[in-house]
């Protein structure tokens, strides 16, 4: 299976929307097919999963949280399985 995916961080922002990416540093023994993505507005529970189909590109746009804070986490997906989460990734709305 694929390693943890790293590095997430804010690639671009407008007034409604922030685009997020990350890197993989060990795709394991297969392609990386997928990339979950997941949220919560905790950084330890409550993770919810995108309904985004399936995309090997390694960032994804959300919409802004309309308040506080949102934290965002990815799992890496091949052939052999899934990746642990990254690390969370707090976004705050600016």
């Amino acid at each position: 299976a694929p390693g943890s995916p790293v590095a997430l961080a804010i690639l671009r922002t407008t007034r409604t929307h922030l685009t997020v990416g990350w890197q993989v540093t060990d795709a394991g023994s297969a392609p990386i097919h997928d990339f979950v993505v997941q949220t919560s507005r905790f950084a330890k529970r409550g993770y919810r999963t995108l309904n985004d189909g399936e995309a090997s590109h390694n960032w994804v746009e959300l919409r802004k949280p309309r308040r506080g804070s949102l934290y965002l986490r990815v799992i890496a997906v091949n052939s052999v399985g899934e990746s642990p989460p990254s690390a969370p990734k707090r976004v705050i709305r600016r």
